[in-house]
């Protein structure tokens, strides 16, 4: 009987460190540098020995196919009922500056139609837009600014509110994720 080895990567782990480190002084991000280094060379060879390569976003997927791999994409989804705080908070404030995957925060709390404010990083994980689906600030003043307008201007938080919704239930369902996983191991066999 043939094995199949399938490699679902939740997150491209040295390129988390890598923005970490880039956000370090001077001689921590040389020392990390060397870390990263290390983690990149483990984490490829992984990809080779795989007979399938699964990302669980767009990023990722670029990342992986730039070195050579054909990887599926199968986002990792949302779980509606874990926090309950977030169906009852007025909107999410998540200034997420490193990370890496998915923002399970921001998609929770989209799925439960509560607005979202957040830095580019967690709207480009999940495919989301500014002033659309989330709101996006670079800055703590602009964060501050979009939260402003989001509390003041009930119909745009309507709008985020819906559109956040409608994203999660066209990207991020169980069964969404469901379907994606086996149309992969569909293809591996």
């Amino acid at each position: 009987m043939t094995s199949f080895l399938v490699l679902a990567e939740h997150n491209i782990e040295y390129n988390v460190y890598d923005k970490f480190m880039r956000q370090s002084p001077g001689l921590v991000k040389h020392l990390l540098a060397i870390d990263i280094n290390k983690i990149k060379r483990e984490e490829e060879a992984s990809w080779k020995r795989a007979n399938g390569l699964i990302a669980v976003s767009q990023e990722d997927k670029k990342v992986m196919e730039e070195k050579g791999f054909k990887p599926s994409v199968v986002s990792n989804g949302v779980n509606t009922d874990q926090f309950v705080f977030i169906q009852e908070a007025t909107l999410l404030l998540a200034p997420i500056r490193v990370g890496g995957g998915t923002s399970y925060k921001v998609l929770e709390s989209m799925s439960c139609g509560t607005p979202v404010v957040t830095m580019s990083l967690s709207a480009q994980a999940i495919g989301a837009k500014d002033g659309h689906d989330i709101m996006v600030g670079s800055t703590a003043a602009q964060l501050a600014e979009k939260t402003a307008s989001l509390l003041n201007d009930s119909i745009l938080y309507e709008k985020l509110s819906k559109n956040a919704r409608v994203l999660i239930e066209k990207n991020y369902t169980w069964k969404k994720i469901a379907k994606n996983l086996e149309d992969v191991y569909k293809n591996l066999i």
